[in-house]
């Protein structure tokens, strides 16, 4: 189901757009697999710089995110900002924080 109550939903109802209206609305977002969360580790400080540049733009954090890839059917892999470290954790109990990601565009 397409709901904001789990994950995957969230990210893709997900929309962000300033003012002028310029910006990505609901089905342009999605969950980041746990490869694109390592880059997003990799790069943690460089992404958090350029998201500073962006009024309203949240930060990352030092902290557990959900990825997309699952490790079972009820399993999902997290990725920890923190240090670097990976997981998988039972989708219906864990705990972790969710971040919808977007392509770049010019």
């Amino acid at each position: 189901t397409n709901t904001a109550s789990y994950a995957p939903g969230f990210c893709n109802l997900y929309s962000r757009v300033n003012a002028n209206g310029h910006g990505l609305t609901a089905g342009k977002w999605w969950q980041p697999s746990i490869g694109e969360l390592m880059m997003m580790f990799a790069n943690f400080n460089k992404i958090n710089y350029a998201l500073s540049l962006i009024t309203g733009a949240e930060l990352l954090v030092r902290d557990a995110y959900w990825s997309a890839s699952e490790n079972s059917s009820t399993n999902a892999w997290l990725l920890f900002l923190n240090y670097g470290y990976m997981n998988y954790y039972t989708k219906a109990t864990g705990q972790g924080r969710v971040r919808a990601v977007s392509a770049f565009i010019s």
